[in-house]
């Protein structure tokens, strides 16, 4: 295996643990749950690290139990936060919002 090859099957596998912690069903719906109870009628589905990860599996159950559950979402484009230790970067990444 070439190393670049190498390189790209270890940052997919960086990504999926990172999506199924993110998009974890427990942990959404107690987030969810918390929100509507301090009366809001969204929550959205922070991201520390600024991936797409809506076309990953842990995602895609994720819209599945929320469509089950009759939620409404949208994946919103997020900006990255500026870093002034680093150059500007006008990349955007998608982060779940659920609402109800």
């Amino acid at each position: 295996m070439k190393r670049a090859q190498a390189t790209y099957h270890l940052t997919a596998k960086a990504r999926q643990r990172y999506a199924e912690r993110l998009f974890d069903l427990k942990r959404v719906a107690s987030v969810i749950e918390q929100r509507a109870s301090e009366g809001y009628r969204d929550a959205r589905v922070y991201q520390v690290l600024p991936f797409d990860l809506r076309d990953l599996p842990p995602a895609k159950r994720l819209e599945s139990w929320l469509d089950e559950n009759c939620f409404t979402y949208a994946w919103c484009p997020t900006p990255q936060l500026v870093d002034p230790y680093r150059p500007m970067r006008q990349d955007d990444y998608p982060e779940l919002v659920v609402r109800w």
